[in-house]
């Protein structure tokens, strides 16, 4: 099972948050489609400000999983 995390780390003045979004599926093409809503399919969406307001985007990453270990990391 594939596992695809994108974490955003936003800002808010001195305030920091995370909003991270995860998809599972059977290989990692299934979980990008289902990350960019091409199946529409499961997202589990996590974080980000209490109020609900969108910040300033400071960096992002982006991980593939399988099984637990991590094939690939990106921060940019």
């Amino acid at each position: 099972m594939f596992k695809l995390t994108f974490t955003t780390v936003e800002s808010f003045g001195r305030e920091y948050f995370n909003d991270t979004v995860v998809t599972f599926g059977k290989s990692p093409k299934q979980c990008y489609q289902k990350m960019h809503g091409v199946n529409h399919g499961q997202r589990i969406h996590n974080g980000g400000h209490p109020d609900g307001i969108g910040g300033t985007p400071v960096i992002f990453c982006e991980r593939l999983e399988k099984d637990g270990k991590v094939l690939k990391e990106i921060w940019d």
